[in-house]
């Protein structure tokens, strides 16, 4: 088929069941197989130490200082362990932040503004873990055509 004087090819169907299962597709660690790289490491000990923070600062600090604004990017970050971890620190955040809520000191702006500011740390929260979530399965959907891709190449080459 010709587009604008580019030869563009049609896709084979063939393959499109996969699609359907990409959504569902829990991911590994970015690294090799099982095994997690130093990298890998060093980012899930730094996670672990921001959410820690950011509920500490979060809990003691009177409202509006905080109030869950920090949690989206710890929920960014974890992505790159996979889908369930992605849902599961999602989880956690929105937990903290609301169990923050109710440690806070009664100083600060009003209940009502600190409610707000919390209503869109988790809207931002589950904002980003959607987005990721759709990354990963963009990302899944690529590596498997491109398994698929070289081995279609390799069956021509031997032909």
């Amino acid at each position: 088929m010709s587009l604008f004087g580019a030869q563009v090819k049609i896709p084979d169907w063939r393959y499109a069941p996969f699609a359907r299962q990409v959504w569902g597709m829990a991911l590994q660690s970015t690294s090799q197989g099982d095994r997690w790289t130093a990298a890998d490491i060093a980012i899930a000990g730094t996670a672990a130490l921001a959410t820690a923070l950011l509920f500490y600062i979060d809990s003691t600090q009177p409202r509006g200082v905080i109030d869950g604004v920090g949690y989206p990017a710890v929920v960014a970050v974890t992505a790159r362990f996979g889908r369930r971890t992605l849902l599961a620190v999602a989880a956690l955040c929105t937990a903290l932040i609301i169990i923050a809520h109710f440690l806070v000191p009664d100083a600060g702006i009003s209940v009502l503004a600190e409610l707000g500011n919390r209503a869109f740390g988790l809207a931002s929260i589950w904002i980003i873990a959607e987005l990721m979530r759709r990354r990963l399965a963009v990302e899944a959907l690529n590596r498997e055509r491109t398994r698929i891709l070289r081995r279609n190449q390799a069956q021509d080459r031997c032909r």
